[in-house]
């Protein structure tokens, strides 16, 4: 029984075991060769890379390793690979891993005459034609990502502020809204008010006269004598 089941599992490179006729899975995955690099290299060639700025930087540190150091080209760990045909564009590699990448930009010549004087942008060094791109770091779009990120927590912060302001406008017209019909009924209270207390003025002074008039008649007038 034991041999039966035995010779029912399989195993090939890259893929764990497996019942036959059942499933397969495959172990294979990808990761950055660079993140593998021990620390001891990652901060040689980090060290190594401050002072190199071109090609020919390159070239001296390679020729530097088995002139200077005596170290035999067979062991010299430090490679450049041109990519294209001009040599424009170049990876170097430290123990078969790519840790640069340099690329010279585009250059155009230009002649001296009088019509043409020469330019405020002329390049003095050849090396600023040169850019280097450290392999170390991290991709486009996980050095993108905190924007994108920032830029999304923004807006909601946006929206969020905005809602509270729509809210806020709709409070202060309720609140303008009742301020007036307040105003306007308080308006009407105090005409009213003001008209009664005008009514009751002058029925009062009509009272007054009023009186007076009655105590003018009823008082008798002294006769003349003869």
């Amino acid at each position: 029984m034991k041999n039966n089941m035995a010779t029912n599992y399989q195993h090939t490179p890259g893929q764990i075991p497996y019942r036959r006729g059942i499933f397969q899975e495959d172990m294979e995955y990808n990761s950055l060769t660079i993140s593998e690099m021990s620390d001891k290299d990652r901060k040689y060639v980090l060290k190594q890379l401050i002072k190199i700025n071109s090609a020919d930087d390159v070239d001296q540190l390679i020729r530097n390793c088995y002139t200077s150091q005596g170290i035999p080209k067979s062991e010299i760990f430090w490679s450049y690979n041109k990519v294209d045909l001009h040599g424009r564009v170049g990876i170097l590699k430290y123990k078969g891993i790519e840790v640069a990448l340099f690329i010279q930009r585009q250059l155009t010549k230009k002649r001296i005459d009088t019509e043409h004087p020469i330019s405020e942008v002329k390049l003095k060094d050849p090396k600023d034609a040169w850019m280097r791109f450290d392999l170390f770091g991290v991709s486009a779009q996980q050095s993108r990502r905190p924007t994108v990120e920032l830029i999304a927590k923004l807006q909601r912060q946006v929206e969020s502020l905005e809602q509270k302001l729509a809210t806020q406008v709709a409070i202060n017209e309720q609140l303008e809204a009742s301020k007036k019909r307040y105003d306007k009924k308080n308006k009407h209270k105090e005409k009213k008010r003001r008209e009664a207390s005008g009514k009751r003025k002058d029925d009062k002074v009509a009272r007054r006269k009023e009186i007076k008039r009655r105590h003018r008649s009823s008082v008798k007038r002294p006769r003349k004598s003869r």
